[in-house]
């Protein structure tokens, strides 16, 4: 095997007998490229060997967590404020070690450490805090493999006693009504008590009885539920808005619901989510509403905010509901944080609103560069050096450029030995010690941070050859490209009798042009700076 973050040389593993074609390599280290090949033997020898394609990254089978779910405010103070937060989902396929929350004033964009808490709480008391200083609160799940992404309290608070009660919810409809199900839809109350809300409380009654029961307890940013598996007859609902003081009063629906097969609006979207973001745009995708009002869905809106105080909802898309159910939003600025949600609109009017889960932070993805680009130029070449020039990789991979490594091997070998590296601001290199009349491929990687780029290879092979040491620059890459074919061509010519004419070819009579003159050293090097300020 071959680790190319330290070395460019090979290391045997094992040798294993003739019966075995697998083979499980240990103790080697996490994040490191490595390249692995396989030998066969006999009695007469070693064959050519057989190498990995690409580098091989060894890294966990396991992921860091998801943001954990339902992060809501449960206590104020003058001085602290108490949260309660729910499992992630998805646990990375590692166990949850614990949670970490943090805080941030409206004054500065740094997060500060609060406290780190075990796996099975999931709550937390925040204390000592300045009453005078509205908080953002945050709350992050850590496994094994790290810590995952954080779940953000969507609005600043203030550490301050509740002044009562939150008011009653407004505007309680019926969004929608199918055969067995309902969608409710308010609008938070007038008055909070002071102090963000906790939730909402939906209470349900059936039937003819007096009694009221909880039928769920919805989030704070969440003004709609909806009720399945409902029977014939009558329902009736109520909702409350709830603080860390209590349950406010209720907001009554003004008519009973029965399910029936009449025609309403459509249910929200369904597995609304962010596939994937860049430094300037949001993918997002979604899949059609369990319930379309008996009535077909014409299109999508989406909207978007920031997660700014006193931001405004505003229309980014409309999907056509026979399109793909993917939409990507530009123009988004890189570092803000973005908000989406989205209604289905059929014959009876748009539907209720689902907002993404998390949130979206439009920023450059980090990964290997691109590759240099081509094609590799041919400066020089004399007996035993080549000079070669590319351009420089076009995208670094959202980090910067580290170095360019050069690499070589020679036409009947398969594997690629490293002739050298130069500084991510250089172009050029002069690859020396290389054996006269030999043929070699060569080729070039950018590397940063997070890896090695695909190489920029030499299309045909090259021939260092005396001949070339006096010829002009530009008369270089002709050279190169005749010589490749003459030895492509006729590697196996025979020489015919000393009384035969032989061809004399067009490299042997630019050599004859220039004259016998002296081999230049084996220490000879282009001066590189020169030519790049003539091109």
């Amino acid at each position: 095997m071959r680790d190319t973050t330290v070395s460019t040389g090979w290391s045997r593993v094992e040798r294993v007998r003739a019966h075995i074609h697998s083979f499980t390599i240990t103790h080697l280290y996490e994040g490191r490229h490595y390249y692995f090949r396989v030998i066969a033997e006999n009695s007469s020898g070693r064959s050519h060997p057989l190498e990995t394609r690409r580098s091989v990254t060894t890294k966990s089978p396991f992921n860091t967590p998801g943001a954990p779910t339902s992060l809501r405010i449960i206590g104020i103070s003058d001085d602290s404020i108490s949260i309660e937060w729910g499992a992630p989902r998805n646990d990375g396929g590692s166990p949850i070690t614990g949670y970490v929350i943090e805080k941030c004033n409206t004054h500065s964009s740094v997060w500060s450490h609060v406290a780190t808490v075990g796996a099975t709480t999931t709550s937390y008391l925040a204390s000592k805090l300045l009453s005078n200083e509205s908080y953002f609160l945050r709350v992050a799940a850590e496994n094994e493999e790290g810590r995952g992404n954080n779940l953000e309290l969507t609005e600043p608070v203030k550490p301050k006693k509740p002044k009562g009660l939150p008011g009653a919810p407004v505007n309680l409809s019926i969004d929608f009504m199918g055969r067995e199900s309902v969608t409710l839809n308010w609008r938070k109350p007038r008055e909070t008590g002071g102090v963000p809300l906790s939730g909402y409380i939906v209470e349900q009654q059936e039937g003819t009885s007096t009694r009221w029961r909880v039928a769920a307890y919805v989030e704070p940013t969440r003004t709609w539920w909806s009720a399945h598996g409902l029977h014939h007859g009558d329902y009736n609902y109520r909702v409350r808005a709830e603080n860390p003081v209590g349950a406010g009063p209720p907001c009554m629906l003004h008519s009973l619901v029965s399910p029936s097969q009449s025609k309403s609006r459509p249910s929200v979207p369904t597995r609304f989510e962010v596939s994937n973001v860049t430094e300037d745009s949001a993918t997002l995708s979604w899949l059609p509403p369990d319930r379309d009002g008996e009535s077909r869905i014409f299109n999508y809106v989406i909207e978007s905010r920031e997660a700014t105080p006193g931001s405004s909802w505003h229309r980014v898309k409309t999907v056509n509901s026979s399109d793909n159910l993917i939409a990507t939003v530009d123009g988004l600025r890189e570092g803000r944080n973005y908000h989406f949600r989205i209604h289905a609109v059929n014959a009876l009017g748009a539907g209720p609103n689902v907002e993404t889960r998390d949130s979206a932070i439009p920023k450059r993805r980090s990964g290997p560069p691109m590759p240099p680009q081509g094609p590799i130029r041919v400066i020089r070449v004399t007996r035993n050096m080549l000079a070669i020039h590319w351009t420089p990789s076009l995208d670094n991979g959202g980090s910067p450029i580290e170095r360019y490594t050069i690499e070589k091997r020679e036409a009947d070998r398969s594997h690629w030995m490293q002739a050298g590296t130069c500084a991510p601001d250089v172009s050029a290199y002069c690859v020396t010690d290389l054996a006269e009349n030999t043929m070699y491929y060569f080729r070039i990687i950018a590397e940063n941070a997070y890896g090695r780029s695909d190489p920029l290879e030499f299309e045909k092979p090259v021939i260092p050859k005396r001949i070339y040491e006096s010829a002009k620059t530009t008369d270089v890459e002709s050279l190169l490209r005749e010589a490749y074919m003459e030895t492509s061509t006729s590697s196996h010519l025979a020489r015919s009798s000393s009384s035969s004419t032989r061809q004399v070819t067009h490299s042997e009579r630019m050599y004859s042009a220039y004259g016998d003159e002296p081999l230049t050293s084996s220490t000879d090097t282009l001066d590189l700076s020169a030519w790049t300020s003539r091109h």
